[in-house]
């Protein structure tokens, strides 16, 4: 077992990384906080305990007598960034310019998602704004526990969060030592995965197993602590129906259903027919599905999609892009816990429930009321649109 960010580095690895002398990282902190940093910690260790591109983490610990880890990104890191994303828009514009697939898949709306995560990962108020949004939402459910942050202790570029012990999610010697129950950590993350969709709307996008430890208090209902809420997601509430809708035709098999759902969502071209979608979209799902469902890699699933689809001139937002990608961590670290993790059913109750929640006469009233005063005409249509029926 080990406290979270506390994946101790050799002076070897420190090298290379590139780690910045310890001067500048004190530096750093005492120009973010103001003062001396004995004024802000009363211990602060000079070798971080984790290290990435971004950023890098030190053991601390308050004068209240708190442990901490504080999170410092690279001094200078934000000039070479800035120069980078200059270089990569120059060539994105000429992609457009002359390759007609960087224009069908939007190559700048990708490079400005890129430049929003990128410079997201580089501002840790907004990571620390993410974290506390994150806690908030699970206040309530004891799946994932976030740490506390410490917001008079955090800046721009300087975080400071509460250390706490987790195993590492990939330690599987360590989770079979403490007999975790290996079948319910893995339904827990994607539990997880699923509130954050359609419950909370906001999701944590950058799930890789370096993010993600387990608690082993309770071996028979393990849950989880994130760390690094630099990336997270949300969808607009029409990509939600629309994603949902899709996800459940998938799954009852009605082609058609998810061929008439990539035509409302405009995904594919305006003149796009039905039956020709469906025809491809059958050809790709129908052997997948001959599998069981524990068999069947969804993230996978879905991108094999979208590559069969592109004759059709197929144009995914960003967000769903960012969502599919979080779907394949959350998916693989799932079948890394547990092989034989049945994503589907552990997924279709939240999808089931949303989707009765969205449609129940109460919320049906409530939207109709809402858009009848905003004389919001088009949005009632959308809303009782009979291709909308589930």
């Amino acid at each position: 077992r080990c406290s979270l960010f506390c994946r101790n580095r050799s002076h070897a690895m420190q090298d290379l990384l590139g780690l910045p002398p310890h001067g500048l990282v004190r530096r750093e902190v005492e120009e973010e906080l103001g003062g001396d940093i004995s004024n802000h910690f009363a211990k602060f260790e000079r070798t971080p305990i984790a290290a990435a591109s971004i950023a890098q983490v030190h053991k601390a610990e308050l004068h209240s007598g708190e442990l901490v880890a504080v999170k410092i990104v690279r001094p200078g890191l934000n000039k070479r960034i800035n120069s980078d994303i200059r270089t990569i828009r120059f060539l994105g514009n000429l992609a457009e310019k002359f390759l007609s697939d960087a224009r069908r898949l939007k190559l700048m709306d990708l490079i400005e998602e890129y430049e929003l995560v990128i410079t997201s990962e580089t501002n840790l108020k907004k990571e620390a704004a993410n974290a506390i949004q994150t806690g908030l939402y699970f206040k309530d459910n004891n799946d994932l526990y976030v740490p506390k942050v410490y917001e008079d202790f955090s800046g721009l570029n300087v975080m400071t969060m509460e250390m706490i012990d987790g195993i590492p999610v990939t330690e599987m010697s360590t989770l079979n030592k403490e007999k975790i129950n290996l079948k319910a950590l893995s339904e827990t993350g994607v539990r997880i995965f699923f509130k954050q969709l359609f419950e909370d709307n906001f999701f944590h996008a950058d799930m890789h197993p370096g993010n993600i430890f387990v608690d082993p208090k309770n071996p028979e209902n393990p849950t989880y602590i994130a760390v690094d809420y630099a990336i997270c997601g949300s969808l607009t509430e029409r990509e939600q129906l629309l994603i949902g809708k899709m996800l459940a035709e998938m799954f009852n098999k009605n082609y058609l259903g998810v061929a008439k759902t990539m035509i409302k969502a405009k995904w594919v071209s305006g003149d796009t027919k039905e039956i020709e979608l469906e025809i491809v979209i059958r050809t790709v799902l129908d052997p997948i599905f001959e599998k069981p469902f524990n068999e069947i890699k969804f993230g996978e699933m879905l991108l094999f999609l979208f590559e069969a689809t592109r004759g059709f001139h197929l144009s995914l937002p960003s967000s769903l892009l960012l969502l599919n990608k979080t779907l394949i961590n959350i998916e693989g670290l799932g079948r890394e816990i547990y092989p034989n993790l049945d994503l589907w059913t552990t997924a279709k109750p939240f999808i089931q429930n949303w989707v009765a929640k969205k449609y129940s006469p109460k919320a049906i009233f409530e939207k109709f009321k809402e858009a009848w005063e905003n004389r919001n005409i088009d949005r009632l249509a959308e809303y009782f649109h009979p291709d909308w029926e589930f």
